[in-house]
């Protein structure tokens, strides 16, 4: 029973740990990615959409800020949906993945795939988000939060 018995799977194994903790950063980020883009998206939408029901065009979901209400398309209502529960799912993963902080300050190559994580995060929310959620909404399924 040397050490490579030890990295080989037992779960307290350093190499689990550190596992544990890339895949709790990549969690962390992509769960702040759709929280960003989400309030990115939501408050767009107050410059530019409708602030009363257009039914011939499709803005039939209110979104409501403050008071000020804009209306959503099935597509639109839906994305945001998506990304609220991303960025709730995200966080909840992260956090059961790993519990607790990181005993030292974070390393280097972990604030990296965290960087990364997001990025990427951010890039795939951008060219397939939309397409996602009218697929969803093709289905029959719309979300509205």
């Amino acid at each position: 029973m040397g050490t490579s018995d030890t990295a080989q799977g037992q779960l307290g194994s350093p190499m689990n740990r550190s596992v544990r903790y890339d895949i709790a950063a990549t969690m962390l980020a992509f769960g702040f990615a759709s929280f960003g883009t989400h309030v990115w998206i939501f408050l767009s939408y107050f410059s530019s959409h409708p602030k009363l029901p257009n039914v011939e065009e499709g803005f039939v979901h209110a979104l409501n800020n403050h008071g000020s209400h804009v209306y959503v398309t099935d597509a639109e209502a839906t994305g945001l949906g998506l990304l609220w529960l991303a960025f709730f799912l995200g966080i909840l993963c992260g956090g059961l993945i790993c519990p607790r902080p990181h005993p030292a300050s974070a390393p280097l190559r972990l604030k990296i795939i965290f960087a990364c994580s997001l990025l990427l995060s951010v890039g795939a929310i951008y060219f397939f988000g939309q397409s996602v959620a009218s697929f969803i909404v093709s289905q029959g399924i719309v979300l509205n939060f």
